[in-house]
């Protein structure tokens, strides 16, 4: 949305639904029906999945300025993840038809919502690749991808520092060996 003028950015809000939710409460379930597109506006969530043994999967962290649910949104089908607030969150939400309406009417905002899906399929195919990899290697892969937003020239420093057990879910390894690496 940051391509649009206050005017505009006034009349998508007069769409908006905003909530608050409390950490680790369930904003969007895996497999609901529902197709609203949600925007962060504080706080920071997180996308899982559980895996076939019950094991959570952590894959994506979103923060202030990013949005989910535009799949269902876009396709009508159940949703793909749970949507969890990992600390209190505020999020707005706009329902499917507003959003289509949104993307029809403001082509800037279309063309960034496929420069951001294209780059999560990007982002996934790099992390379906990193699962045939050994876990140090995965544990290394994943601390460079969090350090990213970070980088100061050739080094970075990760604030908060990762817990070893969600970057354990990230990358679908045992926390002890994220240790040990």
């Amino acid at each position: 949305l940051a391509g649009l003028s206050k005017e505009e950015l006034a009349e998508l809000a007069a769409h908006m639904h905003v909530r608050n939710y409390r950490a680790e409460q369930t904003i969007v379930a895996v497999h609901d029906d529902t197709a609203d597109v949600f925007f962060i506006l504080s706080g920071r969530v997180q996308v899982t999945i559980y895996s076939r043994t019950g094991r959570e999967i952590n894959y994506r962290d979103l923060e202030p300025g990013d949005n989910f649910g535009e799949l269902s949104a876009i396709d009508g089908a159940k949703r793909s993840a749970n949507v969890i607030a990992a600390v209190p969150s505020i999020v707005a939400s706009m329902t499917a038809v507003d959003f289509r309406h949104m993307l029809q009417r403001y082509p800037s905002v279309l063309d960034s919502t496929l420069r951001a899906l294209t780059l999560r399929i990007r982002q996934l195919s790099e992390r379906v690749a990193d699962f045939s990899r050994p876990g140090p290697v995965r544990v290394c892969a994943e601390l460079l991808r969090i350090a990213e937003p970070f980088r100061q020239g050739r080094g970075a420093s990760i604030v908060p520092a990762p817990v070893q057990k969600d970057l354990a879910n990230r990358i679908t390894i045992n926390r002890e060996e994220v240790s040990r690496t």
